[in-house]
This record gives structure tokens, sequence and C-alpha cells, in this order.
């Protein structure tokens, strides 16, 4: 995602699949692996600052990138047979390079 002119904001976990055809947002399979979140420069794609680092919430989610903005990354949790878990929220500083916030909530 583009952050800002010089940097694009980009999300990154284990194991990843393919959307289904009738969905417009990216499922990806995550379990206890770390997600990461790192800022990449547009002029040196060689150069990335890490933002954040956070391990799954068990060992069998399937997550969804609920909303991912410039200063914000929202994902959701759903385990075998529907089991819902806590959403968790990345707050960002793209100036500072910095993760501001952390936290996770039930969903709605």
């Amino acid at each position: 995602m583009r952050a800002s002119d010089r940097v694009d904001l980009v999300l990154a976990n284990s194991f990843a699949s393919t959307p289904g055809r009738s969905s417009r947002r990216p499922l990806l399979v995550v379990s206890r692996r770390p997600s990461r979140l790192f800022l990449q420069s547009r002029s040196d794609p060689g150069r990335v600052d890490q933002i954040a680092i956070e391990p799954g919430p068990n060992d069998d989610c399937s997550t969804r990138v609920e909303r991912m903005t410039a200063q914000e990354l929202v994902l959701s949790c759903v385990g075998e047979k529907w089991a819902t878990y806590e959403n968790r929220k990345f707050v960002y500083d793209i100036g500072r390079k910095a993760l501001v916030s952390y936290f996770s909530y039930p969903p709605y």
C-alpha cells in the first residue's frame, strides 16, 4: 500500500493463500507465525524499515485485513468451525517509522 510519496507499507505473513473469487479482501492463513509490518522505500526497494512483528493469535487462524491505511492496520481472525478471536489493531507513525500503539479487542 502506498503510505506516502516516498514509502510503501508492506504486510508480510508466513502462509498466504489466494483469495476466493467472491472475496475482495486477501485471506491469509497465519497460525502462530508472525505478521510483519514494514515500510519499503519507493526509490530504493532494498531499503526496508521494520515497524512491527506480532505472532498470530493461535495455531489455526484465517486472518483478514479489515482496514489498512497510512495510520493503522486492523486484522481480524476466524478459527476452525467459525470460532472468532479478537481483532488486532496496529497504529503507526510513518514519519517516525515506528509503531505507536498495538492492542486487541473483541469483534463487533
